[in-house]
């Protein structure tokens, strides 16, 4: 099959309340590209709710501003699913369920609420857990600070940090 290229712009936010896939015999890869704030008036965000995003192969970017880098990713309500490798400047768990079945590489991963499956690689710099809960069976790699006060870790996966003065190495329980 053909590939090809969806591109959502907006000045505002970017919010997904359906799914976008592309599959099936014949179908190419598909990659996805979210550009919140194109008129770099403020920092808005990519927000998904009940969202299936699945790129065949393709990639899929979130981002924000003008000249676009990446942006923010919110997981508000319902259940949200990332079956294709995303690049994002933040990802925040505040509600529902994100499940992540692909790479996932972000600068901030934060969880104040709901649950995030991570079921992949997911890279991050900064991780917060305030609450709600991670689990997977995905391995989570934070390279920078991060705080643990409140929420829980369970699930087959791994955290892997490069602070010793956050956390060790600890599997999830």
């Amino acid at each position: 099959g053909t590939e090809a290229t969806v591109t959502l712009n907006a000045t505002g936010n970017v919010n997904i309340n359906g799914s976008i896939t592309s599959s099936g015999t014949g179908i190419g890869k598909l990659d996805m590209v979210f550009n919140a704030n194109t008129d770099a008036t403020g920092g808005e965000a990519i927000n998904l709710t009940t969202t299936t995003l699945t790129a065949n192969g393709g990639t899929i970017a979130a981002n924000a501003g003008n000249p676009a880098a990446p942006g923010t990713v919110n997981q508000i309500s319902g259940a949200s699913t990332i079956n294709s490798p995303m690049t994002m400047a933040a990802f925040n768990v505040s509600g529902g369920t994100a499940n992540t079945n692909a790479a996932v590489t972000t600068n901030a991963f934060n969880i104040s609420a709901g649950t995030a499956n991570i079921n992949a690689a997911l890279n991050t710099g900064t991780f917060g857990l305030s609450g709600g809960t991670l689990q997977g069976g995905g391995a989570v790699t934070m390279t920078g600070s991060g705080t643990w006060s409140g929420g829980t870790l369970t699930g087959s996966g791994s955290l892997t940090v490069a602070r010793t003065d956050f956390i060790s190495n600890r599997a999830w329980a």
